[in-house]
């Protein structure tokens, strides 16, 4: 098509004469202001002589200073996140602020103070609007929005780790994000940017309905860590569903894919943003032991993978992301404490800003991170990707052993708990008593 000739011919030209048409375009813009305040206000335009000419001349004198200190110009709209929208909303905030003070607080002899607030609101809705379409243009959407080829995607968790996955899927030109499914009842029915968050209980509803072809399973942390924990135990425990589930629904549009990665750094689960507050707050840095080591990948990074990961699957696959090289969590914190510019306070210098007290394992954690269980993992076209074989039971068996679960939960039978995820996962061993508070308390009272 002429158009996407066109789009891809803007696309590469080089990175410089992009930034000059982008400051031409703003240059103009900041004109057009000027312009088309004067007719809003008087409905009519003013003539440009000597006085007058100053609404133009600082229109200009203001906006370029302003965009280049902020780093509006190293931006890259197509791919713009909220903290490039942040830095636009910042300049063009100073804009207003001084075009402001000049023309409505101070004065020109000759020019309505009213202009000094209408100028900088039409400016700033003109470049808003010009940021927002090269995004939608250029990053992609337009030619989403006609093509027959896309594939309708929901993300299941409305989290942080669910809007990067969205923002990277906005990038795609195979994918488009029909909204989000998540277990917060809370947020059932609001809107995420632009995108609607359903509740579980409607999802075969919702698949129907909007014909997707793909669920992004968006939880913070999802390693496959065989720990001695229910809560650790019910991650493979759900692949098996999944697989099931995806065996059973063999025949339909619907495919159901799962990927096995570790940390994700600055998600809800990762121990950045703690490690992050407790520098804030002074220290101490908590970790539970000087040995323990994990995996880490960014956001960007894992949201990229597991996109590529669901575009290989055929229904019922088990990826699993190669995540590099462990690190070490004691490193990690020492790291994060001399990049905010402070000391470590150990033996060595007691007289360091931040101590890093370590606390002792918990029950069922381990040392070490295992990221791929499973009998001959498989490469796939990806180097990062592989594909793991597990095995799992048929879904009418399955839903038999889950329905026995379920009532072991409702009735907060913990003993029954273990029993039946040991029977289902394999290599759950729990080798420690129970230690889930309510129960003993329950067990004390009978």
């Amino acid at each position: 098509m002429p158009q996407n000739r066109f789009k891809n011919s803007l696309l590469n030209i080089p990175r410089q004469a992009k930034q000059l048409i982008v400051v031409l375009a703003d240059l103009l813009m900041a004109w057009l202001a000027v312009v088309l305040a004067v007719d809003l206000r008087f409905e009519a335009s003013l003539p440009v002589g000597p006085i007058h000419a100053w609404l133009y001349v600082l229109a200009v004198a203001l906006a370029l200073p302003i965009f280049m200190t902020t780093g509006l110009y190293r931006a890259i709209f197509r791919y713009a996140g909220l903290q490039v929208i942040f830095s636009l909303n910042k300049a063009l905030a100073l804009y207003t602020a001084m075009y402001l003070l000049v023309f409505t607080v101070v004065g020109v002899p000759g020019v309505p103070r009213s202009l000094g607030l209408a100028q900088p609101m039409v400016f700033a809705f003109l470049v808003m609007s010009s940021r927002l379409f090269a995004r939608h243009w250029l990053g992609g959407m337009g030619l989403k929005a006609r093509s027959n080829l896309v594939k309708p995607v929901l993300i299941y968790g409305a989290g942080s780790a669910g809007r990067q996955l969205a923002n990277s899927i906005y990038q795609s030109q195979e994918l488009v994000a029909v909204g989000y499914v998540d277990d917060d009842d809370r947020l059932h029915g609001h809107s995420l940017n632009g995108l609607t968050i359903h509740d579980p209980q409607t999802l075969a509803r919702v698949v129907a309905d909007k014909q997707v072809v793909e669920i992004y399973l968006a939880l913070p942390s999802v390693s496959r860590k065989r720990r001695n924990e229910i809560i650790e135990a019910l991650k493979p425990l759900a692949e098996m569903v999944l697989q099931a589930i995806a065996q059973r629904s063999s025949q339909t549009k619907t495919r159901f894919s799962m990927v096995r990665f570790g940390n994700v750094l600055g998600s809800s689960g990762s121990v950045v943003p703690l490690f992050r507050q407790q520098i804030q707050q002074g220290g101490p840095i908590t970790l539970t032991d000087a040995r323990m080591t994990r995996y880490f990948m960014t956001i960007p990074e894992a949201a990229q993978l597991v996109i590529q990961a669901g575009a290989m699957a055929s229904g019922g696959d088990v990826f699993v992301l190669d995540m590099g090289e462990s690190v070490k969590i004691m490193d990690l914190a020492r790291r994060m404490i001399e990049l905010s510019g402070l000391t470590v306070q150990d033996e060595v210098n007691p007289e360091g800003d931040i101590a890093i007290e370590v606390t002792g394992l918990r029950p069922g954690e381990k040392l070490y991170e295992e990221l791929l269980i499973g009998d001959n993992p498989m490469p796939t076209q990806h180097p990062r990707i592989m594909k793991a074989h597990e095995e799992f039971l048929p879904w009418p068996e399955l839903q038999a052993q889950l329905t026995e679960l379920m009532q072991a939960v409702e009735t907060n039978n913990v003993p029954a708990m273990r029993a039946h995820i040991q029977r289902l996962v394999p290599g759950y061993q729990p080798d420690g008593e129970v230690v889930d508070w309510v129960w003993l308390e329950q067990a004390k009272v009978a």
